[in-house]
């Protein structure tokens, strides 16, 4: 698993057991965070294909962080209000798409 990650053998057998754990834990944050990434540039891209097909902007919001709730757990778990400046910055972001 170590060397999926990027370690080289003798960088193995050099580390501690905890230090080992710790690169792989960092490697598979960093790739979680890629796929999070992915999926959301894929959704803007497929948001956009559905825009220009149709004449009028769907009706049904995407709900990508539905079906992928394990990797946007943290994104959904956070139920905070937003502040004024913050709605007001999403509403001019949805105009201008």
């Amino acid at each position: 698993m170590a060397y999926q990650c990027g370690m080289m053998p003798n960088e193995f057998w050099n580390s501690t057991y905890r230090d080992v754990k710790t690169y792989v834990e960092a490697c598979a944050k960093f790739r979680k965070e890629e796929r999070k990434d992915t999926i959301v540039i894929c959704e803007a891209m497929a948001n956009k294909i559905i825009g220009a097909l149709s004449w009028s902007r769907p009706k049904n919001k995407s709900l990508i962080k539905d079906v992928f709730r394990e990797l946007f757990r943290e994104e959904l778990d956070t139920n905070k209000p937003q502040s004024y400046e913050e709605q007001i910055r999403n509403l001019r972001s949805r105009k201008g798409k």
